[in-house]
């Protein structure tokens, strides 16, 4: 047999390739599995005009995650003609919210994100995302942080019968964790790695 020694290397293909050695030392390389390449994108990428989708998808992404609503009030300007350009596009569509827990309550933003974004949940589209931005999230104790994140995410899988994904870099993730263990284990986690090869 062949004892996988690493799984994060990727082929001129964009696929997951791991690497495992057998008892006698050999090496060999295994195709895992494939994956697609995706972009997020809010008002900040229409500012020097609209985006050109067809050199997104032409670069070989395949999904967008757009940004519709912020904290309790805020609603992206751009949510609307994103989500629609990038369907033209053929490219899979799933909405995101940035959670800003300062004075506001996880169902009033969930209620913001649901009545801006709601008919872009379900079939046809990629699950619905909360970003939890260090600068927003990073002043709370991992107790209140675990709760608040806890309730947003229960609400609106309660409303939409969809399970929402958590955006997060690897820091706030174990803050959430060594709060209530295993807690993320219940969710996809979609981790920000500012240092990443593909662009």
């Amino acid at each position: 047999g062949w004892n996988l020694q690493q799984a994060n290397a990727i082929n001129d293909n964009g696929q997951i390739v791991g690497y495992g050695i057998n008892a006698s030392g050999q090496s060999h390389a295994f195709l895992l599995t494939p994956f697609a390449l995706g972009v997020d994108v809010s008002h900040f990428q229409n500012d020097d005009g609209p985006i050109n989708w067809s050199s997104v998808t032409n670069s070989g992404r395949r999904f967008v995650f757009v940004k519709a609503t912020e904290g309790r009030t805020i609603q992206d300007d751009y949510f609307l003609d994103n989500v629609q350009d990038a369907l033209s596009a053929k490219l899979l569509v799933g909405a995101l919210h940035v959670a800003v827990p300062t004075n506001n309550l996880p169902m009033n933003e969930a209620t913001n994100f649901l009545a801006n974004a709601g008919a872009y949940i379900g079939s046809g589209f990629l699950p619905p995302v909360l970003d939890l931005e260090p600068g927003y999230v990073n002043g709370y104790t991992a107790g209140y942080l675990s709760a608040w994140v806890r309730d947003w995410l229960l609400y609106v899988e309660q409303q939409t019968c969809i399970t929402p994904i958590i955006y997060a870099n690897k820091d706030v993730l174990k803050r959430l964790d060594t709060e209530s263990k295993g807690f993320t284990s219940a969710y996809r986690l979609w981790v920000a790695d500012y240092h990443c090869p593909f662009d």
